[in-house]
């Protein structure tokens, strides 16, 4: 994970400066938000094990760049603190009798997406704006907690080391309008990933093919722009 940030990161730094120096007009904001995670995938059968997917809550924070193309199009590129993961449900059949046991995870990431974006419309002195693009989120942290219910017992274990790179793409929607405290809006977003997560089913076993999606629900703030 480690050479994956020492490789992204100068990459991201390196289209922010460029981006920078194109339009002189750079704005940097803030954002803060609510996330919910889940694993989406079918219904998974490993033999005897069979894996049904979950969700979890958790929150986002961000610090935003924004770089104006042009009066309606930007680019926006973010480096953005995701924590979720997953309660998953999983059962087993020993005999005539079926165990069940339930799985939580909780995930933490540090993402970088870039994402073109555009004003749709406005109302009155409200923006409604558009954004899509590719994203890539490296593990800093994950905590797996498997509930035994043949045994009654409770294992917690430190997966960071399972957990995969995730890279997907990401489209969102917001409304936004520039007041005399900045620009101030509200966004719903959606992040889709490509890669399988990398979690364990239980301990020593094959992990589920499984992958994330978030969806964030977020305040931003943008200092920098002021109404007119």
């Amino acid at each position: 994970m480690t050479r994956l940030i020492i490789t992204f990161l100068p990459m991201f730094l390196l289209f922010t400066l460029a981006a920078e120096d194109r339009s002189p007009a750079t704005d940097i904001g803030l954002s803060l938000g609510y996330n919910y995670s889940q694993h989406v995938g079918e219904d998974t059968d490993l033999g005897d094990i069979e894996v049904f997917p979950g969700s979890t809550d958790g929150f986002s924070a961000s610090l935003l760049m924004r770089y104006p193309l042009s009066d309606r199009f930007f680019v926006l590129s973010e480096i953005a603190f995701i924590s979720g993961g997953s309660d998953e449900r999983i059962t087993t059949t020993v005999g005539s009798w079926e165990i069940e046991f339930q799985s939580n995870y909780r995930v933490s990431y540090l993402s970088f997406p870039v994402q073109i974006g555009g004003r749709l419309f406005s109302i009155g002195k409200y923006d409604i704006e558009l954004f899509a693009g590719p994203y890539m989120a490296f593990p800093i942290k994950a905590d797996y907690e498997f509930h035994n219910g043949l045994l009654d017992t409770v294992v917690n274990s430190d997966i960071t080391s399972y957990v995969s790179t995730d890279m997907g793409f990401s489209i969102g929607e917001g409304i936004y309008r520039d007041t005399k405290y900045g620009r101030i809006g509200i966004d719903l977003r959606y992040f889709w990933g490509f890669v399988y997560s990398g979690y364990p089913t239980y301990e020593n076993w094959d992990e589920a093919p499984l992958k994330n999606l978030f969806m964030t629900f977020n305040i931003q703030w943008y200092p920098g722009i002021r109404e007119e």
